[in-house]
């Protein structure tokens, strides 16, 4: 079980990189429109209300592999 939650931890920790890679994608397409970008903001406070608790838990458990997160 430990294994497959630090899987989830490092999971959740690389989720604001692909929404910025995604909004960069979304923007070079001109489909960053209002609509989308509404959707977007909403997915990455999701995102960030559990990335930072993830993170905390993530690096009691590894601390030198957490910090690549920073």
């Amino acid at each position: 079980m430990a294994d497959t939650a630090v899987d989830m931890l490092v999971l959740i920790q690389t989720l604001p990189y692909i929404m910025g890679d995604l909004q960069e994608e979304l923007e070079k397409a001109g489909q960053f429109r209002h609509e989308i970008k509404r959707r977007h903001r909403q997915a990455e406070e999701i995102i960030f209300s559990v990335a930072e608790p993830a993170y905390r838990i993530f690096a009691r458990f590894k601390p030198e592999i957490a910090r690549g997160f920073l």
